[in-house]
Formats: structure tokens, sequence, C-alpha cells
């Protein structure tokens, strides 16, 4: 992710993020500059566990095989928009990260080609493959 991309980033406050400086260094021993990297450090617990389909669900287990997601209304709408505009839901087994509409047009206006962003409702296991 290039500087022009996190300073639009930058602009929101989102909880649990933060964004590192990096360098990619190619197969060939060229650095690249400019490119930052993202850190989640906790987990969101904001899953509707009624609804989404879950592969051998079994109580009280923290890592669960979603099928498909469904995220719980009730814990987001108590959360400010703009504090999880990018987050890890908790108790998954995938270290998937979510984002926001706000941020995916961020990256599409950017011509971020690089990621496979899927809409929640559209999602299903394998689909982040194709």
């Amino acid at each position: 992710m290039g500087a022009a991309i996190r300073d639009k980033i930058k602009q929101f406050y989102i909880d649990y993020f933060q964004l590192y400086p990096s360098v990619i260094i190619d197969d060939e021993g060229q650095y690249h500059e400019d490119f930052w990297f993202f850190n989640i450090y906790k987990e969101l617990y904001c899953l509707d566990y009624d609804k989404c389909i879950i592969d051998e669900y079994e109580p009280g287990v923290d890592d669960h095989d979603i099928e498909k997601y469904y995220l719980s209304d009730t814990i987001l709408d108590a959360i400010p928009e703009e504090k999880r505009l990018i987050f890890r839901p908790k108790n998954t087994d995938m270290g998937y990260t979510f984002v926001h509409q706000k941020i995916a047009d961020i990256f599409q206006a950017h011509g971020v080609d690089t990621l496979n962003l899927v809409k929640v409702p559209e999602w299903e296991a394998g689909k982040q493959f194709r």
C-alpha cells in the first residue's frame, strides 16, 4: 500500500488498527519502499452466530470454521462506524480482514488489483480464491 492510500486511511480513527512503513524486496533483490503494513492487534466480537453457517459448530470453541459470515447488526450498531472500518472477527479459524465499503473505495480508486474484495453477503467458503 502506497503513501497516497495510507494518507486516506489515516484520516479515520479505526480501533485496534495500525500502519507500519514497510520495504518489499523482490526476487531480483530490488528494494521497493513507500509501502505500508496493516496491523490489526485485536479481533472484534461481531458475528451473529445464530445466522452464521459454521462447519461442525462446538460450543465453547473459539476458532470456528465459518462457511458463511453474518455480522451482528446489534453489536456493530453500538460501535461508531469510523472505529470499525477495518477489523478481523473474533472466534474464527481464519484471519480474514473485513473492510468497510469506504476503505474498499479507496483501494479501488487507486487501482489496487492485488486484493480480492468480496461483500460479506456474497462471501462463502472458497470464494476468496476465485
